[in-house]
């Protein structure tokens, strides 16, 4: 027996989509029952069947879930065959497919890829038009553990919709290097399509499926893609269309990159058999971005899983296994501030904004996450996690292996996570006029003119860059708030004094402070110049600039500042992945540390603001004497006056084109600005 396109489109089609009640429905059962007995050999009986089972129940569906069994129905490209089973049916099903190469079987394993394949499944009608979707949910990640099988399985969901015309996937990692071993996974996908025909294609970073034109005469039907996304080349993706958006790896890709491909998330509206369509279905229905991802507690992932309570209160802060596969709706407020609900009416009514054209404001998004586990990994031998756990380190080990987004703490740490989650404020609660005073502190770092990704570019300093508050009220009972962390941002590699002063500067307005405060031990010419250097340029403005200069230890400084996170005097307004690891990991008692940026800028700022807080004799403070501290921030520390040439030399050449300063300026900040908020726009008058 052989399984064909006839056979399907002939028998097990019409019977599979029959009914009980129709006459000419009976016949056709009638007629169904005739030709399995004359033409199938009986021990194929009971197998056939159940296939076809199966196949109907998929199509009955409609809204409701259950792929315990089956998780898709055939599709057919011309004489080719790609059916969908799971591993529970994948050896009976295969024995009525002896001819592989006119059938391609696609089996999740059991367990979390089942899981995640289960969402975002094509409903097709016979002739491969899509009428529907089954579990639809917009955002699908999956990760833990390495080894789970993420890249397989992230290759096998575009495999859902290659019969679709005109339809884009494209899967995307964060280094040209990396994207021939993506597309290799797909080759061997579709290398049985390959071998027997020319309905497809592998050639470099593209897979394309044909109809039964072939690809001589160019009836191709939908194409998979393999790119790499960088800073760099993230608008080179500009007016494409991608119905599905797949990241690899996705903690090596930034949140900008990312959201501007999710943008492309779309797909043209082909001609669709209304008669047959499933409720409302729209095709943008189908489209949809899944990601693979191991955990890394520095990436902007964490802290948008917390945004959401994904992660567990414990220690390892692992995704809840509770929450693997529910699907729940978040609404983008800010690019760091998600709000969370468990289903779209209730965000619907929490956010019924409509802007001018009467669009929502703001759009839920469905998303789920599910969790991967190297133990359902049959494909992988025993030995794998032992040799992998003994080339790693301690953290690799905690990520890799354990699947937790925690980041470990160095015995020797000043700080303890347990201070700073206890303090922790929702993004959305910040108020500026809940804050007495806001300023932007900077802790350079100069010296480095470093390509991107290069080895010189990991191991240089940070350029710390946070805005710190004081919230209102008596000495005893004001409290330090950090409202924002731009330290990645402004330690990038190839970023000029220019570039991260534009950033402090953006911050500076945007938040109201009185202040940019800046560490004057180095480069401090750049500083005492700059405002000069503005007034004389295109764009004049700039906040007041204040120099603090500190003859302290790197652990003088912080320890102070440690003190009051312990005594729950300063809170986080959000999570700040950069600044909280550095706070459990830097110890200044091991060598060969990276300077700790944020520490360094968070701690000048919280002494600026706090030092009557520090002073405050009611305050104590073990191991820490007040009176070596020099806290008064009302004059000006002298420093050496002899200028550094070379330095501002440097800086004149960096600052030559700031055409794009504009953007950030509010034309009518000068007329409206609080008192304490100086501000000076330029320009010749």
């Amino acid at each position: 027996m052989r399984l064909t396109k006839e056979i399907w489109e002939e028998w097990l089609h019409p019977y599979a989509t029959s009914t009980n009640n129709s006459t000419l429905d009976k016949v056709t059962k009638h007629h169904f029952g005739v030709w399995l007995k004359s033409n199938i050999p009986s021990e194929y009986h009971k197998y056939l069947i159940q296939l076809v089972g199966l196949y109907r129940t998929t199509l009955r569906l409609g809204n409701k879930d259950d792929f315990s069994r089956f998780n898709h129905f055939p599709q057919t490209t011309d004489d080719h065959i790609v059916l969908w089973v799971t591993e529970s049916t994948k050896h009976e099903i295969t024995r009525l497919i002896p001819d592989k190469d006119k059938v391609t079987v696609l089996c999740p394993l059991n367990g979390s890829q089942l899981n995640f394949a289960r969402f975002n499944i094509p409903i097709y009608d016979f002739e491969n038009k899509p009428i529907g979707v089954k579990n639809r949910c917009e955002v699908v990640h999956f990760g833990g553990s390495a080894g789970s099988g993420k890249t397989a399985l992230a290759t096998m969901m575009a495999f859902k919709y290659i019969p679709i015309q005109g339809w884009q996937s494209i899967f995307l990692r964060n280094a040209s290097r990396d994207v021939h071993g993506v597309c290799d996974e797909g080759g061997k996908f579709a290398q049985s399509m390959i071998k027997d025909n020319d309905q497809a294609e592998h050639i470099t970073k593209e897979l394309r499926f044909f109809d039964h034109l072939g690809k001589k005469k160019k009836g191709k039907i939908s194409t998979i893609k393999y790119d790499y996304v960088t800073d760099g080349n993230v608008k080179s993706h500009q007016g494409h269309e991608y119905g599905l958006v797949a990241f690899e790896e996705l903690t090596q890709i930034q949140f900008y990159e990312y959201s501007y491909l999710a943008s492309r998330n779309r797909h043209a509206e082909e001609e669709l058999d209304r008669d047959n369509l499933i409720g409302d279905f729209d095709i943008q229905q189908l489209c949809n971005i899944i990601a693979t991802m191991n955990p890394d507690h520095s990436h902007w992932m964490k802290e948008f899983l917390v945004s959401g309570d994904w992660l567990t209160d414990d220690i390892w802060q692992t995704v809840r296994p509770e929450m693997s596969g529910k699907i729940r709706y978040f609404v983008k407020l800010t690019d760091t501030d998600f709000d969370w609900g468990d289903s779209y009416e209730e965000m619907r009514e929490k956010y019924p904004e409509v802007d001018d054209e009467g669009d929502y404001v703001y759009e839920p998004t469905s998303y789920t996450f599910v969790i991967g586990n190297l133990k359902e990994n049959r494909y992988i031998g025993k030995s794998y996690k032992t040799k992998m756990t003994a080339s790693l380190t301690e953290q690799e080990k905690v990520a890799l292996v354990g699947g937790s987004w925690r980041v470990l703490a160095d015995k020797g740490a000043m700080w303890e996570m347990d201070w700073i989650k206890n303090n922790r404020l929702p993004k959305r609660h910040y108020n500026r006029s809940d804050m007495a005073e806001v300023v932007i502190s900077i802790d350079p770092a100069f010296g480095h003119k470093l390509k991107p990704n290069s080895n010189s570019a990991r191991k240089s300093d940070s350029v710390g860059l946070v805005a710190v508050a004081r919230t209102y009220g008596a000495v005893k009972d004001v409290k330090g708030v950090l409202l924002e962390e731009r330290t990645d941002d402004a330690s990038k590699a190839g970023m000029k004094p220019s570039d991260w002063m534009m950033i402090a500067i953006e911050m500076a307005i945007r938040h109201k402070a009185s202040k940019i405060i800046y560490e004057g031990n180095q480069g401090a010419t750049v500083f005492e110049n700059i405002l000069e250097l503005i007034e004389d340029g295109k764009y004049k403005h700039v906040v007041d600039m204040h120099k603090v200069h500190s003859t302290e230890s790197k652990e003088e400084r912080a320890r102070p500042i440690s003190i009051l996170y312990k005594n729950g005097s300063i809170q986080h307004c959000g999570v700040f992945r950069t600044a909280e690891a550095e706070f459990v990991s830097w110890s200044p008692n091991k060598k060969g540390q990276k300077s700790p940026g944020s520490i360094d800028a968070i701690c000048q700022g919280f002494k600026y603001l706090l030092n009557d807080l520090l002073m405050n004799p009611s305050n104590k403070f073990d191991g820490f004497d007040a009176k070596q501290y020099d806290l008064d921030h009302e004059e000006d520390i002298p420093t050496d006056t002899e200028s550094t040439l070379s330095t501002l030399t440097d800086f004149l050449e960096e600052m030559g084109d700031w055409d794009d300063v504009g953007s950030f300026i509010v034309s009518d900040v000068e007329d409206n600005a609080p008192e304490g908020y100086r501000i000076r726009l330029g320009g010749k008058r």
